[in-house]
């Protein structure tokens, strides 16, 4: 019988692959796509190459190249051996941690990377963001053209 427990008591699992699995399919890929060429300040990107939750570095050279192709800036910081949580220092708890239990389903969570790798790319890219932070458009400018969304919890002052 296949359940949730028997497929977590080998290890972790390895999102990526499936995935990774799904982007040769370009009728879903077109359905997923965010118009990042319409994103109206620049793009900064951060991904691990051992990102174990999803493709990123691959997702990201997909935007990248979006963005190029339409005249618009990106940087893209691709990490070797970094893992998922590459770049999230500003997120609470372990900064550089490889695995994650989830809290309903008991999921052991291969997030990739490695301790090294993680804490060396948070080291090169954190002061990175915080350097570019200062230049993006004040918050309740809508950061793509045309936005009709509502303003967000955080932009309504709680």
């Amino acid at each position: 019988m296949d359940t949730l427990a028997s497929r977590t008591a080998i290890g972790p699992i390895r999102s990526t692959d499936l995935s990774e699995e799904a982007l040769a399919d370009s009728a879903a890929v077109a359905l997923a796509t965010i118009a990042v060429e319409r994103i109206a300040g620049d793009a900064f990107l951060v991904s691990g190459r051992d990102d174990g939750m999803s493709p990123s570095t691959a997702l990201a050279n997909i935007a990248e190249e979006r963005r190029r192709v339409n005249g618009r800036r990106v940087t893209h910081l691709a990490y070797s051996g970094a893992g998922h949580r590459v770049g999230t220092g500003f997120v609470p708890g372990p900064l550089t941690v490889t695995h994650s239990c989830h809290r309903i389903t008991g999921v052991d969570d291969d997030l990739g990377g490695s301790w090294h790798a993680d804490f060396a790319a948070l080291d090169d890219c954190w002061p990175r963001i915080l350097q570019v932070l200062p230049t993006w458009r004040h918050r309740s400018s809508p950061l793509v053209s045309g936005s009709r969304r509502a303003p967000n919890r955080w932009e309504r002052g709680r």
